[in-house]
């Protein structure tokens, strides 16, 4: 069995079928690992900042498979797991770099959402995000941030507004259904 231990920042690829190393990409269907194992002393990020864009690229992840348009109920269970760790856990990891439960809820969601963004197509700002890295070497993550709130408003002007199921995710059960139906 291939056995993949991540180390540093997760950006959603360690449960992919491509690997990044000294910026060069290789992609393969043999490159899946069987088994990802999250060890919070390899993935705590060295600095607030690189938690920021681990938690960018993970929602870039889980929201680019939520809103592909070949639905996957497989990906979208993924996607929602991933987007739900993140909003409950985001804001305390942020504060406290060493939160025992938070930082691994993380390293989780990032592992969740790639395993979404394998299984579909990848999004506009991942895509984006990808070439100005190589471009730039700014981390993937920043530029993710940068470009997520337009491009999910350019999304919804080409193809309507996304599934209502993304709000429940993202905020929750009691905020969904305070939602009125046509404003989810």
């Amino acid at each position: 069995p291939f056995i993949l231990i991540p180390a540093g920042c997760l950006t959603g690829t360690e449960s992919g079928r491509t690997l990044a190393i000294d910026h060069r990409e290789l992609s393969s269907d043999f490159l899946f690992p069987d088994v990802v194992v999250l060890d919070k002393r390899m993935t705590k990020p060295r600095s607030r900042g690189e938690l920021a864009e681990s938690a960018a690229m993970a929602v870039d992840n889980a929201a680019g498979a939520f809103l592909d348009p070949e639905y996957s109920p497989m990906n979208e269970a993924f996607a929602h797991a991933a987007l739900q760790l993140i909003a409950a856990n985001f804001q305390t990891a942020y504060k406290r770099p060493g939160s025992k439960k938070a930082h691994p809820a993380l390293a989780n969601a990032a592992v969740m959402a790639g395993i979404a963004a394998a299984n579909a197509r990848p999004g506009i700002v991942r895509r984006l995000s990808e070439t100005l890295e190589k471009r730039t070497r700014v981390g993937r993550g920043v530029f993710t941030a940068l470009l997520g709130p337009a491009a999910l408003a350019w999304s919804e002007e080409q193809n309507g507004a996304p599934r209502e199921e993304l709000l429940l995710a993202v905020a929750g059960m009691d905020a969904y259904a305070a939602a009125a139906p046509q404003e989810r």
